[in-house]
């Protein structure tokens, strides 16, 4: 039964099919391989089976007790370096027949080293272990290798013992240092990423991008999706693996991740967003993983009607624990969530709340939902915000770009230069895009956040997770939302924000379950009381934008997964149980922005409103919204004094406000470029510098005249669309005189000889269209024109109006191919100009006012005086009615005030008819006379 060669048994049988191999294993000098061979030979053999099993397994303890030797006793073999062994015996065999036999031989040496008292685990394994993770920090996500290591990942993550070792070898030294959690052991697998580890390193991925065609890159980001999603596969069955093995394993990878995301914290902060990457953070694509990994772990819950979503316990991020022990027992492992702001702030004298949240102990569905939370917080925010970045900083290189091209000719070394930098941002961006847009990633967040808006949304009305939400909701706030953190909410929208821009086919995925974001937009929108911050519930008319129909989906030519999803979104705006109720919520919040009592700037505030703007447009086109934004118009008709104002009415005072801010920066930066332009075409030998100076000024006057121009536009086409089905309200004495002057003003500014101060080149670029706006503001003055107060109201406007107006208006609009709009404009031309002529009349009788009599503010005769009770001031009704609209306070003293506390100065009023009436006797008998 024996063949020989030399000394050497070589095998034990003799039909060994290849003696060669046979023989060099035997001869195999470095002895933790030998003897892994010899545990493998004896597993295959096949005549073994007629040996006793306990022989063979004899034979085995034999060989495991000679390998649990030779690691405790490594001084025995000089010149070995049997930690190597242990890697090259791993890798060498994991596209081998003989795998399962090597990790099982490993699996027993490993634990009987656990068992031994003459050596510890930790100790033994730590030289191999940090050789393996050496060697991981140098791979890239390319490297054939990767799938070794992962395979030694899953092979640690089976054993409890081996898990252990794992997870305590992973823990920094400094358990607060951020970037220690990403070079360990398990940090150096989760940061194999197509993203650079720092800003030091050379992207990998998409270099000059400029020289490679559209399809190459496709290509190259669907490969790198595949690596994406096959290296979180196998690290999340290795972290799926080490949580069942015991409670103990499972309590040392939840602290390894909250201590892992604690230290990270400062990531989520924008001053530490776009700083450098090799200081003491964490790099993004360690972050995205880690990130990817837990939606994979969340996946039980991640549907709206299941069971383990209800078992989520938000009093979680109140909690905190004092020690090892107490986070072990009750499972809280996640520290700094008590430190973030809530929906809703806790009362200081309602402590009922903490006191429960202070002894509850927490299920794993908790855990790994806030886990996620805050994970998506700190790896696809961030990188989404590094993205949106560089495609500002594209816009601006592209810019410079252009002009150096007009000025130094392609060839020269400056637009050489500007290519280099376009080149070398378009790769960051490029790479960055690709991490995000991962389809199995982004379907997995997409459940998880549409999970998220069912619990929010129930918890939010005070319903039970499996029965509908009802409306009106109960008038108490529940006290669960003063634990949930805003940082969900903000991951929320981000995410679909992102998705609506890159991606918005992904909602198909998900497409019977998408209504779960509109309900958490009606629930918590429109409801301070429910979610205090104004700013973060306007930004949830992002969600809802992003919800609504592209303007292309509703053209009609579209392919068959378009016609879908612009189906089904078309179905959420028409068919969601609540969705009448979403008129109100969208005005409601878009009056908070203004009424927070804070200093937001303007900047600030018309972001919010911009989708705003474009979501009332569409649902103005739905009839059952129609009928109720003019329901609410009606309601706001028929309390036009109410203490606390009509939500309709303090959105039309609020779009007049924002219309007249906006339209006239927007003029004034056009005169401001027509200025630079003309003196960039007077002075073409500036000094270098003076030249770069001018021209970042010049791009930034660009900026700022394109955002109010876009922004004053889609204002002013709100206001045309509106006033074609509601007057009523526009025409009330409190809002006619302002809505008619600014019409007047701006009308004056667009076709008056003023005109030519706002003809710069290159109107797109600013996106000032003067013949839309011209063309909008004659449409309101139709839509309005049939009522005699309103063609008073703009005859009484001194300030811009004139006979000449309106055939100045109907010149342009011949000249720009709207004559259709003239003879109606000529025919209300008309009747206003007689109003003028008894306007003129009127001055002329009531010339010389007593003081007393006129409106402090204005300046015009009081009609209704009232005295404000805090200030002592008399004002005429509608002039301190129009200021309560946008802030309730005496605008003398600051004090609050409402139309209800002011007090109707009689006294006055009856001089004031009195002294009207003797001049009107005196014309009267003049006249006569």
């Amino acid at each position: 039964m024996q063949q020989l060669k030399g000394n050497v048994i070589a095998s034990a049988l003799p039909d060994e099919s290849d003696p060669q191999a046979a023989y060099v294993e035997a001869v195999e000098p470095a002895v933790l391989l030998y003897l892994g061979q010899c545990y493998a030979r004896l597993l295959a053999e096949k005549t073994f089976e007629k040996v006793t099993t306990g022989h063979l397994k004899k034979c085995k303890d034999i060989i495991i007790s000679n390998a649990t030797t030779a690691l405790v006793m490594t001084d025995l073999y000089t010149g070995q370096n049997l930690h190597q062994q242990i890697c090259d015996l791993f890798f060498n065999s994991t596209s081998t027949s003989n795998f399962d036999s090597v990790k099982e031989f490993l699996q027993r040496v490993f634990v009987s080293l656990d068992e031994s008292e003459e050596a510890s685990l930790n100790d033994s394994m730590a030289p191999s272990l940090e050789i393996i993770r050496t060697e991981l920090l140098r791979l890239s996500i390319l490297d054939p290798m990767v799938r070794h290591y992962l395979e030694f990942l899953k092979f640690m993550s089976t054993t409890p013992c081996l898990a252990q070792v794992l997870i305590n070898y992973s823990m920094p030294t400094n358990e607060k240092d951020g970037k220690g959690y990403a070079v360990s052991l398990l940090g150096s697998v989760l940061s194999l990423s197509c993203l650079p580890k720092n800003q030091l390193v050379t992207a990998e991925f998409f270099n000059k991008p400029s020289t490679v065609s559209q399809q190459e890159h496709q290509i190259t980001e669907r490969n790198l999706w595949l690596l994406i999603k096959n290296l979180n596969d196998e690290i999340y069955t290795a972290f799926y693996n080490m949580l069942r093995l015991s409670p103990e394993i499972r309590h040392l990878l939840l602290k390894w991740l909250g201590k892992c995301l604690h230290a990270n914290a400062e990531k989520a902060k924008m001053w530490t967003q776009h700083a450098a990457e090799d200081g003491t953070l964490a790099p993004d694509g360690f972050m995205l993983n880690l990130g990817n990994v837990l939606l994979r772990l969340c996946k039980p819950f991640s549907k709206p009607q299941s069971d383990n979503l209800m078992k989520v316990d938000v009093a979680y991020a109140k909690a905190t624990v004092n020690d090892d022990d107490e986070s072990r027992v009750r499972g809280k492992h996640l520290q700094g969530l008590e430190k973030e702001t809530c929906l809703v702030s806790v009362e200081s004298n309602d402590v009922t709340s903490l006191e429960e949240t202070s002894a509850s102990c927490f299920n794993f569905t908790t855990e790994c939902f806030f886990l996620t939370h805050r994970c998506l917080q700190l790896s696809f925010q961030v990188v989404h915000g590094k993205l949106l970045k560089l495609t500002q900083e594209l816009g601006r290189i592209q810019r410079v770009w252009e002009d150096a091209v007009a000025q130094a000719g392609s060839g020269s070394d400056m637009v050489q230069r500007m290519r280099e930098v376009m080149d070398k941002t378009m790769t960051q961006y490029l790479t960055k895009k690709a991490a995000l847009l991962e389809p199995h990633a982004l379907e997995l967040a997409l459940k998880f956040y549409i999970a998220t808006a069912a619990l929010l949304s129930h918890l939010g009305s005070s319903s039970d997770l499996l029965q509908p939400i009802q409306f009106p909701l109960p008038a108490g706030v529940p006290k669960c939302l003063t634990s949930i953190p805003e940082l969900i909410i903000e991951n929320l929208v981000d995410f679909i924000s992102f998705l609506r821009r890159f991606q918005d086919s992904m909602f198909l995925t998900a497409s019977d379950d998408i209504g779960q974001l509109m309900s958490l937009i009606l629930v918590f929108m429109g409801s301070p009381e429910r979610m205090k911050n104004p700013h973060l519930r306007a930004r949830l008319a992002e969600v809802l934008e992003a919800l609504m129909p592209h303007e292309d989906q509703r053209s009609g030519l579209l392919s068959s997964s378009s016609q879908a999803m612009a189906s089904c979104q078309q179905h959420l705006f028409a068919q969601h149980p609540h969705i009448r109720h979403l008129a109100r919520t969208l005005l409601q919040v878009f009056v908070s922005i203004e009424m927070t009592g804070q200093s937001v700037q303007f900047e600030l505030k018309f972001n919010y409103r911009r989708p705003m703007y474009r979501v009332l447009e569409y649902i103005w086109k739905v009839d059952l919204h129609k009928r109720e934004i003019k329901a609410l118009a009606d309601e706001a008709l028929q309390h036009m004094e109410a203490t606390d104002p009509p939500i309709f009415l303090r959105f039309i005072n609020l779009l007049i406000n924002d219309a007249i801010y906006l339209l006239d920066e927007a003029l004034q930066y056009m005169m401001q470029l027509k200025e630079k332009q003309s003196e960039r075409e007077a002075t073409t030998a500036a000094p270098s510098l003076q030249r770069q100076q001018d021209d970042a000024m010049y791009h930034q006057l660009g900026m700022l005249a394109r955002f109010h121009n876009v922004m004053g536009n889609e204002t002013i086409h709100v206001l045309e669309y509106l006033t074609r089905d509601i007057t009523a309200v526009f025409i009330h004495e409190m809002m006619v005189d302002r809505i008619a002057a600014m019409l007047n003003y701006f009308l004056v500014h667009l076709v008056g000889p003023k005109k030519r101060n706002l003809k710069v080149k290159n109107l797109d670029e600013f996106e000032f269209k003067p013949k839309e706006t011209v063309c909008n503001i004659c449409q309101i003055y139709l839509n309005l024109g049939g009522s005699d107060e309103f063609c008073a109201a703009v005859s009484r406007d001194g300030r811009s109006y004139s006979d000449s107006l309106f055939l100045l208006a109907q010149q342009v609009l011949l000249k720009i191919g709207k004559g259709v709009m003239c003879p109606d404009i000529e025919e209300l031309a008309a009747r206003i100009k007689v109003d003028a002529s008894l306007q003129l009349k009127d001055e002329e009788l009531l010339d010389g006012a007593p003081d007393e009599f006129l409106d402090p503010i204005l300046g015009t005769l009081m009609q209704d005086p009232v005295l404000l009770p805090t200030s002592g001031n008399t004002l005429d009704r509608n002039t301190i009615a129009r200021h309560i609209l946008s802030d309730q306070t005496d605008p003398f003293n600051r004090q609050p005030l409402t139309m209800e506390m002011v007090v109707p100065n009689s006294e006055l009023k009856a001089k004031i008819l009195d002294w009207v009436q003797h001049k009107r006797n005196l014309t009267t008998s003049e006249d006569c006379s």
